[in-house]
């Protein structure tokens, strides 16, 4: 496994964040907009429409979500593999902390501890897929 395999993942679990976060969004204005349809009765203002373009495309967001779960789920496995065929503690943990646990340079040198940087945690990932 490569590192930019790794970061592939890494940007697939962010797309998956951002896919979540605009379906709660459209769920949000799809509310709203049914709030104000069932309040006293009006003269259609076309809010019905609005639901059901809200309504399509939640369920065009959920399609694209399942899918790239279902992608992202595939790719942990394998991540979970390659950790595995790693001998030096310190490294597997490092990659597993940055890759699959999606962490920031300065959070994986702190769970990694004995005085290690972020820098110092990135170069010893990037030492390992240079000697790969």
């Amino acid at each position: 496994m490569t590192k930019d395999e790794l970061n592939r993942y890494r940007w697939l679990v962010k797309d998956i964040r951002e896919i979540k976060d605009e379906i709660d969004e459209l769920r949000a204005k799809a509310e709203k907009v049914n709030q104000s349809i069932s309040d006293m009765p009006r003269v259609e203002s076309g809010n019905g429409d609005k639901v059901s373009t809200y309504a399509l495309r939640i369920a065009e967001k959920t399609k694209e979500l399942k899918s790239k779960q279902t992608k992202a789920k595939s790719e942990r496995e394998k991540i979970i593999d390659f950790l595995g065929g790693i001998d030096d503690v310190m490294v597997k943990l490092a990659i597993q902390y940055r890759f699959l646990n999606i962490l920031p340079w300065v959070k994986v040198a702190y769970f990694l501890g004995g005085g290690n940087t972020a820098e110092s945690a990135r170069k010893m990932v990037n030492r390992y897929f240079y000697k790969k």
